[in-house]
């Protein structure tokens, strides 16, 4: 009988191999039998992270193509066991194994291991595939990676004839490949041109074209992070949860081997340890530190307005962070403030200068807000890397809120914005969590949407606005705000939005939204109160007026402002930050912009609306 498993572990998984790989590799020899041998992606990752770290950009780029380079610069044992630890098959009696390899680009360790040559050559659809042959008697059979470039046009193919003639049994359910007779094989045949006689009764095990490059040095192209993870905890931000004054969430980075996390909470003489979950966040072409883990917390039953001191670590003595201070959420009827930012994404080191000024000049702040495109490319690291050096000491003390831009979703989605953020899980079911989700402040409720889905996607758009318009009236919250990415009234000159003034508009004139809170446009606009998709202005009543509409940009990239009817305050070139200060006794809100030197650029007071509970 003959049984196999590719070794190819998922990401989740992989944490828990990785803190066991050093003690792996240190104790394992070109000696070492190929059951105990670590994955292949565990020796692959230490490859890449050894190699890749004393590496210069341009170096590491010039081996994507030169896989005999990345072989020269492996280790012995990193060569032996990349040669024999991805695909094993267990045999009970001898067998004659057969690798057919696209000519040209065969793998390193068929010479390594004493595979032969034989005549004939196997030709399918994608070309022509050299044979080469080893016979081995019971017990463990190892084989190796496909390729350490990307240069393979297509994945090795494994022929097994077995003394015993018995049928291979698949142990890994997650291979999409069965060992199949090669008349049997629907989708081997399908492609096959001509096949060499003493093939023609094997096992065949054809892992798919996709898998080719499974295990290449490097894919895309190759940067570094001047910020990489340790054991330490860093990269620490604190949310809101649902109830601001009464829940609250962390998220934090550290190396991948870090296998748990806890934070410590201190109130008084009062101390509670809550877990954390974490998921491994894999950057491609990241050379110094293509893994980490982030960890995620939830801690509810806090104390309103009240001031709690925590760290956060794995509970070994020397795995915590400093401890910080945190303060939970007004009750409603209390007055507080926060803070909206539009867009920082470029520019970050200016970005966080205004930041961290603006909060000196409102130490009391109960949130900030920051309405999408937090960084350039959301799926580069080192972006999320520099965001939050320049936030550290700022979101890791006041509650950080953000809404997901169409930067966060260039190439493959918001991957690291949703993992580097433990934000409600309250939204639409149809959306990701933390996508769309709300959070109620004191008398205010907070809804933040995502505009890239809603942009887009005309039914994704109409799941949010109704389960917005939910969420309203389930409310009688005194202030109503909105918050998304994409403008519905624009200030860029070219830029229009229709579908979400068709969509969204009108619900929110339904729903008596005052602010919606925007960015996207890089240049700053503040609407008159705007009735109608047409973007009139109708003058109204404070009970039944409908939203302003603001527009800003807190980073240093500008776009022109275009001359639009509906501003009643607009400019360009100009980063800002914005206050919503809320007094309790007197009713009102009050919206300041001030721009990086302090200045007040833009003032506005609204009266709440009786009765509280309208529409």
């Amino acid at each position: 009988m003959l049984r196999y498993r590719l070794r190819s572990r998922p990401l989740q998984r992989l944490g828990l191999l990785l803190s066991l790989a050093g003690a792996l590799v240190s104790a394992c020899s070109p000696a070492t039998s190929v059951e105990h041998l670590p994955d292949s992606d565990v020796v692959l990752l230490q490859a890449r992270r050894r190699i890749g770290s004393r590496l210069s950009i341009t170096e590491a780029d010039q081996l994507r193509d030169r896989g005999d380079r990345v072989l020269a610069l492996l280790s012995a044992y990193e060569r032996y066991a990349l040669g024999r630890n991805y695909i094993r098959i267990r045999q009970d009696t001898a067998a004659d194994v057969s690798i057919a390899a696209p000519l040209g680009s065969e793998p390193f360790w068929l010479a390594d291991q004493g595979f032969v040559r034989v005549a004939g050559d196997l030709e399918t659809t994608e070309g022509t595939y050299s044979i080469h042959r080893k016979r081995f008697g019971p017990g463990w059979v190892g084989l190796g990676i496909n390729s350490l470039d990307r240069r393979a046009s297509d994945h090795y193919l494994i022929f097994i004839h077995s003394e015993s003639g018995a049928t291979p049994r698949q142990l890994n359910p997650a291979l999409d490949d069965f060992p199949t007779r090669v008349e049997r094989s629907t989708r081997f045949r399908r492609s096959l041109r001509s096949l060499p006689k003493d093939l023609r009764d094997a096992y065949v095990i054809a892992p798919e074209t996709r898998r080719r490059h499974d295990s290449a040095f490097l894919v895309d192209r190759p940067w570094k992070t001047r910020v990489p993870s340790s054991r330490k905890p860093d990269q620490i931000v604190v949310s809101p949860g649902a109830d601001a004054a009464t829940e609250l969430a962390w998220n934090w980075r550290t190396l991948p081997e870090v296998p748990g996390g806890v934070v410590e909470l201190v109130d008084g003489d009062a101390r509670r340890l809550i877990s954390a979950d974490s998921i491994l966040v894999e950057s491609y072409g990241l050379l110094n530190d293509p893994i980490v883990r982030r960890h995620r917390a939830r801690v509810a039953g806090l104390r309103p307005n009240t001031l709690y001191t925590y760290r956060v670590g794995d509970g070994s003595p020397a795995g915590w962070s400093a401890p910080r201070s945190v303060r939970t959420g007004p009750e409603v009827g209390h007055s507080f403030e926060i803070m909206y930012l539009g867009d920082a994404q470029c520019g970050l080191e200016g970005w966080g200068d205004l930041l961290k000024a603006a909060v000196a000049r409102r130490p009391d702040l109960r949130a900030i807000l920051l309405a999408g495109d937090l960084v350039d490319r959301g799926n580069e690291r080192s972006n999320w890397d520099h965001f939050f050096l320049r936030a550290a000491g700022v979101v890791d003390r006041i509650p950080f809120l953000p809404a997901v831009g169409n930067h966060e979703y260039l190439d493959r989605g918001p991957v690291h914005y949703s993992a580097s953020f433990t934000l409600p899980a309250n939204g639409p079911p149809q959306i990701d969590p933390g996508l769309a989700y709300r959070v109620d402040l004191g008398s205010l409720r907070l809804i933040v949407l995502d505009s890239n889905l809603g942009k887009y996607d005309a039914r994704s758009a109409t799941v949010q606005g109704t389960w917005m318009k939910e969420q309203f009236q389930a409310s009688s919250a005194s202030w109503r705000v909105v918050m998304f990415h994409h403008p519905v009234h624009a200030s860029h000159p070219t830029r229009e939005n229709p579908e979400l003034a068709r969509t969204w508009a009108p619900l929110f004139e339904e729903c008596g939204v005052d602010l919606v809170l925007q960015g996207h446009d890089h240049a700053y606009l503040r609407t008159y109160p705007m009735r109608g998709a047409t973007a009139s202005i109708e003058p109204t009543s404070p009970d039944q007026r409908p939203p302003i509409y603001v527009v800003s940009v807190s980073g240093e990239k500008f776009s022109p402002q275009g001359v639009r009817p509906y501003a009643a305050r607009a400019f360009a070139e100009k980063s800002t930050v914005q206050f919503l200060s809320i007094d309790a006794a007197k009713g009102t809100l009050t919206y300041s912009a001030l721009d990086a030197r302090g200045a007040e650029v833009d003032r506005f007071v609204l009266e709440r609306r009786s009765p509280l509970n309208h529409p």
